[in-house]
């Protein structure tokens, strides 16, 4: 294949391989990308959305207008089916996406056609609306946030290419480029102080861990006087996170610490930096040789250190912690069920709740921040351009505002509702629907009246918050008998 812009693009010469001629062709595929030869990638998107038409088809048999597969669940398929296998190398190419109008309108196509799936709408019914009845992103945010995560995954293991080609005239088509001036307006994104690291291999452990079944774990196990027993726990109320850790010996309390770990941190985070912070309180303060058990209630922390491949700052540093007490003490990690009476599980719990509680001191981040908090990062901004975009967009007033307050308020959460209730739900939403006002511009009704209210237009806003027929069901189902849009969204 010859990369080439060039209208005359045949060899002086043909390629051979020994005695045989090697041929030329105009696109070829390479780990499941279609690659031309004008990189213009328009034969690959085009062939992800022919595989994903027939998904839907295969889908749709079993999707109709008032049974079927539930909306939930068609929204799965689509989420978690379709899109990883239409935007699969969506880094590399979903710029051209939204540059050239005929592969738009392909991808567009497909992606209204699911939501018309999952949404049970009308077919006049604008992609905007079908999108947020539907609970799902636009396709091209979509795009842009599949590209998002794999730059930044990249950009963790080292991979990320930012030595960009511009031409004469000053321009980068490098999607390298379009990728980075995507994250650099996203909140966090070039804070250095994050978690995570190149995954490295990590084999010697001088500890045990143990994780039993409940019933046996319930068990408490007999442990000897001389044995340093560590309770340590983390908590998050309202947006705080806080850690804590209690150690006895002996039957009593020697040391308990609370810590305040700001508003970034994650419950797995503050558990397992409760764990470190003990490790490391029991290093620098306990030098006789012994037996050290450490107890806490989350499987997620134990099976992290337990696992060969790190991938985190926080994880490697307890390793190596723990590693440096095994080398002078028996150190073993038990797991044991959390709110289970367990006097000490307990006493910790209460040290992480009132570090979550404390008023924080100093600038976050009191713990590097986790890929999680960069990814919400990426998905709020993502989900205020969508915002902006569809309140500024020229459509009804009728329908934008009662769904826009539903995309501000619950973002795409969608309705957890059968496909009956969904298609009205649209109906009502959207605007498009067989009352009276949507019919009437339609040209199928000579009026767009209600008929209880005289001379009221039957909208969507009157059928659900003014129409004095409905006033008894309103005030039985939505608590008054007349509302307002904001009350009813």
């Amino acid at each position: 294949m010859l990369f080439t812009n060039k209208r005359d693009n045949t060899l002086t010469r043909q390629l051979t391989v020994g005695n045989d001629e090697v041929p030329l062709v105009d696109d070829t595929v390479y780990l499941g990308v279609t690659i031309d030869k004008k990189l213009s990638w328009a034969p690959h998107i085009q062939r992800k959305c022919d595989a994903a038409v027939k998904q839907l088809h295969a889908c749709k048999i079993a999707v109709g207008k008032t049974w079927g597969y539930s909306p939930s669940n068609v929204r799965w398929i689509y989420n978690q089916v379709i899109i990883p296998s239409l935007g699969y190398a969506a880094f590399a190419w979903q710029h051209k996406a939204n540059e050239t109008q005929y592969l738009k309108t392909r991808i567009t196509t497909v992606h209204r056609q699911a939501c018309i799936m999952i949404s049970r709408g009308l077919g006049s019914t604008p992609t905007e609306n079908l999108e947020i009845a539907a609970g799902v992103k636009p396709i091209t945010l979509k795009l842009q946030e599949l590209a998002a995560l794999t730059a930044r995954r990249l950009k963790i293991q080292g991979n990320w290419n930012s030595n960009y080609v511009y031409n004469r005239q000053g321009h980068c088509n490098s999607h390298a480029h379009r990728i980075d001036k995507l994250l650099d307006a996203v909140p966090l994104t070039h804070c250095k102080l994050y978690d995570a690291i190149p995954a490295e291999l990590y084999l010697h452990r001088r500890f045990k861990i143990i994780i039993q079944d409940r019933e046996t774990a319930l068990e408490y196990p007999t442990l000897s006087q001389s044995t340093w027993v560590i309770y340590t726990d983390g908590s998050r109320i309202k947006q705080h996170s806080g850690a804590g850790y209690c150690i006895i010996c002996a039957d009593s309390e020697l040391h308990r610490q609370s810590f305040h770990l700001g508003s970034q941190a994650t419950v797995y985070q503050c558990e397992l930096f409760a764990l470190n912070m003990a490790a490391h309180w029991i290093k620098a303060n306990i030098t006789a040789s012994g037996t050290i058990t450490f107890f806490s209630d989350s499987q997620a922390t134990l099976k992290a250190l337990k696992s060969t491949t790190i991938k985190s700052n926080l994880i490697k540093d307890t390793l190596e912690t723990l590693n440096t007490l095994g080398e002078s003490h028996t150190v073993d990690l038990r797991w044991i069920p959390g709110h289970m009476g367990a006097a000490g599980n307990e006493r910790a719990d209460e040290l992480a709740r009132a570090g979550s509680l404390t008023v924080e001191q100093g600038p976050e981040p009191f713990v590097p921040f986790s890929e999680g908090v960069f990814q919400a990062a990426i998905r709020a901004h993502l989900h205020s351009l969508h915002l902006k975009k569809y309140t500024n967009s020229a459509l009804s007033e009728k329908g934008k505002i009662p769904l826009s307050i539903i995309l501000q308020k619950y973002k795409y959460m969608g309705f957890k509702v059968r496909a009956k209730e969904q298609r009205w739900l649209t109906w009502l939403l959207s605007g498009h629907s067989p009352l009276a006002y949507f019919q009437y511009r339609a040209n199928n009704f000579t009026v767009p009246f209600c008929e209880h209210c005289p001379g009221e237009e039957e909208t969507s806003e009157h059928f659900l918050c003014h129409c004095v027929g409905y006033m008894t069901l309103r005030l039985h189902i939505l608590g008054g008998p007349v509302l307002c849009v904001d009350t009813t969204a």
